[in-house]
C-alpha cells in the first residue's frame, strides 16, 4: 500500500524479511516466499530470508526446495539452532533417519538445554528401532527438564520394547510423584502390567488413565496390549467396554 502510494519509496531486504515473516503468519505461505526472494534477491546473504523461506516451503510440502533453503541458511549461520531443528524434522518427515539424527546432534550440542532436540531424537530412534539410544536421548531430556512429560512417556515405552517391564514400571513411579492427574502416564502404566500379564494392576491404573481422561476408555476396549486381560473380572468391572468390544488381535 505504501509503495503504491509512494512510487519512489524503496524497501530495503530487511522490510521483505519482515513482509515475509507477517504473511507467513497470516498463513499466506505462496505470498511470504514472494516475499523472502525478493529480500533474496537483493542481498543472497541473508540468513533470515533463507530461514522464513525454507520454512514456508515445508507448510507448503515442497520439501526438496526447503531442504535447499535450510542447506543454504545453515551456510551462513551455522550456529542456528532452530535450523538443524527444522532440518532433522523434515528430514525424519522423508524417513532419512540417519541423517536427521546428525541434524538434531548438531543442534542439541550447540543448545542441549533445549529439550526438543532430545524429545526428537528419542522419538526417532524408536521409529528406528534403536531403543538404547532412544532410552539414552530421553534420558538427557530428564537431565535438562526433570519434570518433562514426554520424555517419561518415551522412555517408558521404549524400556517396554526391550521387555524392561519392572524398570519402566519405576519410571512411570517417578513420573506420576511428579504428575499424578496425568492421563497418558497411568496409561502406559497400565501397558506395562498388562505385559506382565498383572491384570488386578493393569486394570486399576487404566481406572486412573480413564478417571482424567474418559477417552481412554473406548482405546483401552480396542488396545491389543489388553487382549489377553480383556475378559478378565477386574477388567470387566473397571474399565467396562461395550458390548461387543473386542481387542484388535
Amino acid at each position: 500500500s505504501l509503495k503504491s502510494a509512494i512510487p519512489q519509496l524503496t524497501f530495503t531486504a530487511s522490510d521483505y524479511i519482515k513482509q515475509g515473516n507477517a504473511l507467513f503468519f497470516d498463513s499466506r505461505y505462496d505470498e511470504a516466499i514472494a516475499a523472502y526472494d525478493t529480500a533474496i534477491q537483493l542481498d543472497p546473504d541473508l540468513y533470515e530470508a533463507w530461514f522464513g523461506k525454507a520454512s514456508a516451503l515445508v507448510v507448503l510440502q515442497h520439501y526438496d526446495e526447503a531442504l535447499e533453503a535450510y542447506h543454504r541458511a545453515l551456510t551462513l549461520k551455522p550456529e542456528s539452532v532452530e535450523a538443524w531443528f527444522g532440518q532433522g524434522a523434515l528430514l525424519r518427515k522423508l524417513h532419512r533417519g540417519t541423517e536427521a539424527i546428525a541434524a538434531f546432534d548438531k543442534a542439541s550440542t550447540l543448545k542441549p538445554e533445549d529439550v526438543r532436540m532430545w524429545l526428537s531424537k528419542g522419538a526417532l530412534l524408536m521409529e528406528m528401532q534403536q531403543y538404547d539410544g532412544a532410552i539414552a536421548a530421553f534420558d538427557q531430556a530428564l537431565i535438562h527438564k526433570p519434570d518433562a512429560v514426554k520424555a517419561y512417556l518415551g522412555k517408558v515405552e521404549a524400556l517396554r520394547a526391550v521387555n524392561q517391564l519392572d524398570n519402566a514400571l519405576v519410571v512411570c513411579d517417578a513420573a506420576l510423584k511428579l504428575h499424578g492427574e496425568d492421563p497418558d502416564l497411568w496409561y502406559v502404566k497400565a501397558a506395562c502390567f498388562a505385559s506382565q500379564g498383572n491384570s488386578t494392576s493393569a486394570t486399576h491404573a487404566l481406572a486412573c488413565a480413564i478417571r482424567y481422561n474418559p477417552s481412554y476408555q473406548g482405546k483401552a476396549c480396542d488396545d491389543p496390549i489388553f487382549a489377553p486381560i480383556r475378559n478378565t473380572p477386574e477388567f470387566r468391572l473397571r474399565v467396562n467396554c461395550p458390548d461387543g468390544s473386542t481387542p484388535v488381535a
